[in-house]
């Protein structure tokens, strides 16, 4: 990580990981002066670890994988809107602008 930190480092914009939408927003515009544009969520997958109700809430959580499953063949587009609202996104988007 200490390399994205030299003043010589030669890209402007780089890669970060393991941050959600609150930290993030508290480093960058706390710490480096930024202002938050937008944000987005992505990749969904169906998997039991991704289920936003717990496993021991969710104990068919089996069932719901092959829901997903049978939707998206049978509604295509029906099958986001379930992900977004049965799963955790396993990725976060974020802009920020140099104040």
């Amino acid at each position: 990580m200490k390399k994205y930190l030299s003043p010589g480092y030669l890209y402007k914009f780089s890669h970060l990981r393991k941050f959600d939408l609150d930290s993030a927003r508290l480093y960058f515009e706390k710490v480096f002066n930024f202002s938050f544009v937008e944000s987005s969520y992505t990749g969904y997958v169906v998997s039991r670890g991704r289920l936003k109700c717990p496993l021991k809430i969710c104990p068919l959580s089996a069932v719901t994988d092959f829901f997903i499953v049978v939707v998206n063949k049978l509604y295509g587009r029906m099958e986001d809107l379930l992900m977004r609202k049965l799963y955790t996104a396993a990725e976060l988007n974020m802009v920020f602008i140099k104040k």
